[in-house]
């Protein structure tokens, strides 16, 4: 029975979706899937014109009137399932709205999963203003009769292909190709860089390091394994330090009591760079029911901590989220872009060139970074 005609449980589903308790190395929970038990019709959305925001988000945002539809942060154009296969549009988009936390979430038109073919058709997601985000999406329902081959690709002019990206970058080459007046050349470590050399490692011309301090993981916090052995051996070899805190979307109560614990744990240790948020929990990110404003208000949180205890924050993340999600406004950021050029427009003090860089002192690959000295220097002096 709940093959058929799924387009009205997406309602249902984005109401049911739980909250769970996140770049490189850590996951996010799922959220479990909820597994229709009736046979479900539905009709296409007609959106209604956007007019003020709710009384409920009114409240909080007064005076507001929201006319942008929620945002996609990473979605599917297409999908392909077996004949009676339930179909979750969860696992083919993410989507954040501005204000509404909870973005109700359709399908425009119906599809039968129990009957094998080709479906065009799209995702909607809604707002409580009535803006709305469509995402078109094929769905194949494979079966008897149905084409279940990769599209196949057209007969053209071939396009040379680019010449071929190394596996790994030594350090020495780094130097070469990004040092110079104004930069200083460094590394970020966890446990997985194991027992690093920092001796070794600053002899190659690496000038600092970032450690993670720790780790948000299924609803439990732990220091890193490396942390302490990182701290005090990279401080007795002369490097500049800094630290990041590696955490999916928690409460603001958990995101307190977190990075609390790391700030107690310095001791008033002096670090050379504002401790890093990373948050990097991207994937079916509406499970976690926040929208842009808790996103930012979050990170606003995690720097008042720090600031607590002497220290500041600075934000970690890709191009593409500081360019979307993020209010870069006045805070240090620490950009990830792996290329040999970043275009990224905004203000930046570190930026994560690559993660496959290799480093006598270091077993394996670790990420490289430039730092711009008079960035850091003109944030300091102005904190």
């Amino acid at each position: 029975m709940y093959g058929k005609r799924f387009a009205a449980l997406f309602t249902c589903m984005a109401l049911l979706m739980c909250s769970c308790s996140n770049g490189a190395v850590e996951t996010t929970e799922e959220v479990p899937q909820a597994q229709p038990s009736v046979e479900a019709t539905s009709v296409a959305v007609i959106p209604p014109e956007p007019t003020e925001i709710t009384e409920q988000t009114e409240e909080e945002y007064p005076g507001i009137v929201d006319v942008t539809p929620p945002m996609i942060l990473s979605a599917a154009d297409s999908a392909k399932i077996d004949a009676g296969e339930y179909f979750d549009a969860n696992n083919y988009i993410s989507y954040i709205d501005d204000y509404d936390r909870n973005p109700v979430m359709t399908m425009e038109t119906d599809v039968d999963t129990t009957v094998p073919g080709v479906y065009e058709t799209a995702i909607l997601i809604t707002d409580r203003s009535g803006n709305v985000l469509r995402h078109p999406i094929k769905i194949t329902v494979k079966g008897a009769g149905v084409d279940n081959s990769p599209t196949p690709t057209p007969n053209v002019t071939p396009t040379p292909k680019p010449p071929p990206q190394p596996s790994t970058i030594p350090f020495d080459k780094f130097v070469s190709e990004y040092g110079g007046a104004g930069r200083e050349l460094g590394i970020d470590v966890s446990k997985w860089q194991g027992d690093v050399d920092y001796a070794t490692v600053k002899a190659q011309g690496c000038s600092f390091v970032i450690i993670r301090a720790g780790v948000y993981y299924q609803g439990e916090f732990n220091f890193d394994s490396k942390f302490e052995q990182n701290l005090q051996n990279a401080k007795a070899a002369g490097l500049k330090v800094g630290l990041y805190f590696f955490t999916p979307v928690t409460s603001e109560a958990v995101l307190k009591e977190n990075i609390t614990t790391i700030c107690e744990a310095l001791h008033g240790a002096k670090l050379d760079f504002p401790i890093a948020y990373d948050m990097e929990s991207w994937s079916r990110f509406q499970q976690y029911k926040i929208n842009l404003q808790d996103l930012n208000g979050y990170f606003n949180t995690f720097c008042e901590v720090c600031e607590s205890y002497g220290y500041s924050g600075m934000l970690y993340n890709s191009k593409n989220k500081l360019e979307t999600v993020w209010n870069t406004d006045g805070i240090p950021v620490w950009l990830a872009h792996y290329t040999s050029q970043t275009n990224y427009e905004g203000d930046y003090i570190l930026w994560q060139v690559n993660n496959i860089g290799r480093i006598p002192g270091i077993d394996g690959d670790v990420d490289l970074n430039v730092l711009y000295t008079d960035r850091l220097a003109a944030y300091q002096a102005g904190a």
